[in-house]
């Protein structure tokens, strides 16, 4: 009755905060991930920013509570606290016309994308859900903290002692394993999102390195050069080449 007495174009009323908010017409979606409390108050905190919460549908922008980590424009972005991300929402503002959409993992198309992967090849197969005993999370073998143990076993299948030898080689087999995947997902229209935070691999003797996505998401939008390089090169091969070349010493060169 509120809003149908005092709305206007420029004002309309919130039923929920019983005030009036500015209307600047239709606003940019976002996908929020958290859990109780924090799903409504995230939501309430994006939705005075101009965005849009969708549950599951395709969204401009996906935000992660846990850890705070923002999806968005093809790229994943950690911040350091929730008046951050209020402040993230606040100064950023999609474009309406070929914006890059965000997919949830549990739409068709990425469900469907990994096992098309896999039938390509075992190069290409990304497992999802959680990993156990024995996986190496990406974001913590960027930093070096899990990478002297992947090269170790490199080394051993390799016949090597020479240490620079094995993570060349790791770093070889790394990159064509995590290309693989993406460029599968490209035949199908996705930029499959690895997220470092999400995707883990497993080392074993005479085995493909496996890879395993927790969340696996994608990007969907007219694929561009640029928005795979990003996936590939900015979000994981850069921060490959760093851990190794600190960890191991091995020039860049040396591992092309």
């Amino acid at each position: 009755m509120v809003a149908e007495v005092f709305d206007t174009p420029g004002l309309k009323s919130d039923p929920v905060a019983g005030t009036f908010a500015l209307w600047v017409g239709p606003s940019a979606t976002t996908r929020v991930r958290a859990d109780g409390a924090s799903m409504a108050l995230l939501g309430r905190a994006l939705s005075r920013e101009g965005w849009t919460p969708v549950p599951d549908s395709p969204a401009e922008a996906e935000q992660v509570a846990a850890g705070l980590r923002v999806h968005h424009g093809g790229a994943t972005e950690v911040l350091a606290s929730w008046p951050e991300l209020v402040g993230w929402a606040r100064g950023t503002r999609p474009a309406r016309d070929g914006a890059l959409h965000r997919v949830a993992d549990a739409d068709a198309d990425v469900v469907a994308c990994l096992p098309a992967a896999r039938s390509v090849g075992a190069y290409s197969a990304v497992k999802a859900g959680e990993s156990d005993a024995g996986w190496v999370w990406l974001d913590a073998l960027y930093v070096g903290a899990t990478l002297p143990g992947l090269v170790d076993t490199v080394a051993q299948w390799a016949g090597t002692a020479e240490r620079r030898v094995a993570a060349s080689i790791l770093f070889q087999g790394f990159t064509a394993r995590l290309a693989s995947p993406v460029l599968a997902g490209v035949s199908r229209g996705l930029v499959l999102d690895l997220d470092p935070a999400t995707t883990a691999v497993q080392s074993r003797l005479g085995e493909t390195l496996g890879m395993r996505c927790a969340r696996p998401g994608a990007w969907t939008a007219e694929i561009a050069v640029d928005v795979v390089a990003r996936a590939l090169l900015d979000v994981h091969l850069a921060s490959m080449i760093a851990a190794v070349r600190r960890g191991v010493g091995v020039g860049a060169a040396a591992l092309g």
